[in-house]
């Protein structure tokens, strides 16, 4: 029996590598997910015209981590310290509705696309009102300058 674990490796200060969980991974796809809904302005739709004029719609790739959000909120941890987009999620998937809506496993459904879009309608305009950007990028160069 062979076991297939996906580890990252950190080299310390103190020159010790050490081995991280697969977890890490969830870490990115929410950074990725975070990036685009506070620097993006896509929703679960993307709309395109086509070559004979018209319009299509198709699932935008902020809209296809709409099945992994209650993934993303099972990351949190009160034992950890998160960067200013992760705990702004957190924060954020707490106070909305979208923390008590069962996704489909597969297909998308009206309410589920309604219910993603307002969450990142919500998240966009409470990042305006904190700021977030703003302090985004001060802990970025705060992050740089102690390297």
């Amino acid at each position: 029996m062979t076991l297939n674990f996906t580890h990252y490796r950190l080299k310390g200060k103190d020159n010790k590598t050490y081995l991280l969980s697969s977890a890490l991974e969830g870490i990115q796809m929410l950074m990725t997910f975070m990036t685009k809904v506070i620097y993006g302005s896509d929703l679960f739709f993307t709309v395109f015209r086509t070559v004979a004029g018209g319009q299509k719609k198709t699932v935008s790739s902020l809209g296809r981590h709409m099945n992994r959000i209650h993934h993303y909120a099972e990351l949190f941890s009160s034992e950890e310290k998160f960067s200013p987009l992760l705990a702004f999620f957190f924060e954020e998937y707490r106070k909305h509705p979208i923390k008590n809506h069962d996704f489909p496993r597969t297909g998308y459904y009206s309410e589920d696309i309604t219910l993603f879009d307002n969450f990142v309608t919500t998240m966009r305009k409470n990042a305006l009102t904190v700021k977030l950007k703003k302090y985004v990028a001060d802990w970025e160069s705060k992050s740089k300058k102690n390297i």
